[in-house]
């Protein structure tokens, strides 16, 4: 360890490419460092769900949950299954031991759910699908007073034009009710024209399709044949025929029964500010950037403001990206006040030039660290800046420590003449503590390295930063701090008079007095009876 510190400490070169290099990399890492509110996670849940329109929760337990429960019990890497019923669907959710594979379990249960066989003929098909945790970026409320048709076809509008942004891919809509449109038979006309229920019902089955007529080849080359009839309004239903009358008119949907478009009756219900509303989620998926999200989608909304219908509102009202921002800013403000007084701190009892170099190493041990988010698979989000806040008042102490001895040998015995021996053994003989007070700091995070679930994927986040800023910070302080001491002179020219140097010579005086004659003679006496 002594010849390696020697031989940065006596090749500037070669520290000064070091510290650059570190630098480089760093700058060049931070555009390509993913950005997001929470680090992205992969549940390990596979949900399989199963609409039974009609059937109560007591019919779909016994008919559908059990069923699925009890069949999917020996698929590999399975921790629990549980299940839920309500009206209308089952809900079979097959949670996984950490670390099993995702893909392969969800292969499993649709092999083992396709197999069932004994399921309602009223049931409709299984929808299997893995849990995937979607980070939020964005709600928007579009509120106001109009009726739902309205509010829906608004927020349906602006959903189409916010996922046709560039930065932004995923966007749902909230708490809005589903469409429906609802055919309300005449028994008395049913009656009148010899119709049953049943008829009606496969008419309606039967005539809004759309089917494939096969295809046609021409000179031209080949046209495809499509028979479209899919009915998808109130009109196109009451438009439907049924069958033709002996005078030669066509009997129609329409005259048997009343087609009403409009919603489901379901439960729920939103209001904002006491008004009728539709939630609008925003969403970032994969490696988009957070902070691109909210300009993109506040810009977009601004310009469709203007043209909402009269009543209707737009309100931003959960930008998780405010919160990634504040972080943000919060860890800038933080690092530039502790360059600050640290600065401040070492020009007062040391040297102005010492502690300029003393303070580079809290930013070149922060760029080193985002050096290798990357290869940790590491995201700037509220968690690893959290890490940074938390590392910045420790990370400058191993330099300061190191600066602090060297001062002292260039000012005492031989380092008074040998510029070179001051620097190399005044770090040497700080390496010893300096890296043992970082690997105990170091084991005090590592725990959290190892948390299972979910949790763990928030808090891993935290020891690998401030273990990449301690990391660098030792490279920091001992082979690129030296080389840059190494060049300060023995004694520095006195300083103008002026209000610093009066204050930095009062504080040198008594710093001088409480060592030699308070501090030292108390270790003395303390050391010989202990």
């Amino acid at each position: 360890m002594r010849a390696v510190i020697t031989w940065f400490a006596g090749n500037s070169v070669a520290s000064n490419l070091l510290m650059l290099g570190v630098i480089a990399l760093g700058l060049l890492t931070i555009p390509r460092l993913e950005q997001e509110v929470v680090p992205t996670i992969e549940a390990e849940v596979v949900t399989v769900s199963v609409p039974y329109p009609g059937a109560s929760p007591e019919e779909i337990e016994r008919s559908i949950c059990a069923r699925i429960e009890e069949n999917v019990q020996g698929i590999t890497g399975l921790d629990e299954v549980t299940s839920s019923a309500a009206e209308g669907v089952g809900t079979v959710t097959v949670k996984l031991l950490l670390g099993a594979d995702r893909q392969k379990a969800l292969d499993d249960v649709q092999s083992i759910v396709d197999r069932i066989d004994t399921f309602p003929e009223d049931a409709e098909e299984p929808q299997i699908t893995l849990v995937e945790v979607n980070a939020s970026a964005m709600k928007v409320m579009v509120w106001g007073e109009a009726d739902p048709r309205t509010l829906r076809e608004v927020a349906t509008e602006l959903q189409a034009g916010l996922a046709s942004l560039k930065d932004i891919s995923k966007v749902e809509l909230k708490n809005a009710r589903p469409y429906e449109i609802s055919v309300e038979v005449r028994r008395e006309d049913l009656a009148r024209y010899g119709l049953t229920f049943d008829e009606l019902s496969r008419v309606l089955a039967a005539e809004s399709l759309d089917l494939p007529g096969g295809s046609l080849r021409t000179d031209g080359g080949e046209v495809l044949l499509r028979g479209k009839s899919q009915a998808y309004t109130g009109a196109d239903f009451e438009a439907l025929p049924l069958r033709r009358l002996g005078d030669g008119t066509e009997l129609t949907v329409g005259d048997v029964a009343d087609v009403r478009d409009g919603f489901a009756e379901t439960d729920q219900d939103m209001r904002f500010n006491g008004r009728p509303a539709v939630m609008i989620e925003i969403y970032r998926v994969g490696d988009q950037d957070a902070l691109a999200i909210g300009p993109a989608a506040e810009a977009y909304l601004d310009e469709a403001r203007a043209g909402l219908p009269a009543g209707v509102h737009l309100t931003i009202t959960g930008d998780e990206t405010v919160m990634l921002r504040e972080r943000r800013d919060l860890m800038l403000k933080n690092g530039l006040q502790g360059l600050a007084l640290v600065m401040a701190t070492l020009a007062l009892f040391l040297r102005f030039r010492l502690a300029i170099w003393v303070t580079i190493g809290i930013p070149l041990s922060f760029l080193g660290a985002m050096w290798l988010m990357p290869f940790q698979d590491v995201s700037i989000n509220m968690i690893s800046l959290f890490a940074f806040i938390i590392v910045l008042g420790i990370v400058v102490d191993d330099a300061i420590v190191v600066a602090e001895n060297i001062h002292h040998h260039r000012h005492t015995g031989r380092g008074k003449k040998d510029a070179l021996y001051a620097a190399s053994q005044g770090a040497y003989e700080m390496a010893k503590p300096v890296i043992f007070a970082v690997l105990t700091t170091i084991v005090a995070f590592l725990p959290m390295l190892y948390v299972p679930g979910s949790m763990g994927t928030f808090s891993r986040n935290i020891p690998l930063i401030v273990i990449g800023v301690l990391i660098f910070s030792i490279v920091e302080s001992l082979f690129v701090l030296p080389a840059h001491l190494r060049h300060l002179p023995a004694v520095e020219k006195p300083a103008k008079p002026g209000l610093f140097s009066l204050v930095q010579g009062a504080i040198n005086g008594f710093l001088t007095f409480w060592i030699e004659r308070i501090y030292a003679p108390s270790v003395r006496v303390a050391i010989r009876f202990r």
